[in-house]
């Protein structure tokens, strides 16, 4: 469906700029930074001690990744504008390989390191 949405390119009348700037910077910059404090919160907590580095690599890579295509289905089932979802989420997969490069690479230095603050 997001293929459908996006098949003559994105239309600029169904949602502003600055609203998918705003979307995309949330999802991908705001949301990232949550998932590290709420894995750093649980690594000092001790929440979950059984794991090695990779749940916690996992528990912060889930949170920087683009929104979901299935977002477009519910969007249409519900009777919203899901063109400028669309529009949304194209435009966070255009920022995807560069931000998740960098984030991943935090990730890992978070995960890996024994102390609770890697700094």
């Amino acid at each position: 469906i997001l293929g459908a949405s996006l098949a003559n390119g994105i239309d600029r009348s169904t949602i502003s700029l600055r609203t998918m700037l705003s979307v995309s910077f949330a999802k991908m910059v705001v949301m990232p930074l949550v998932g590290i404090l709420c894995t750093i919160v649980l690594k000092a907590a001790k929440v979950v001690d059984g794991p090695g580095d990779s749940f916690y690599l996992v528990a912060m890579l889930v949170s920087a990744t683009p929104t979901a295509n299935n977002i477009i289905v519910m969007a249409e089932l519900a009777g919203e504008n899901k063109e400028g979802l669309a529009a949304c989420i194209s435009f966070q997969y255009l920022l995807a390989p560069v931000l998740l490069t960098l984030w991943l690479a935090l990730f890992v230095s978070f995960a890996t390191k024994d102390t609770v603050f890697p700094w």
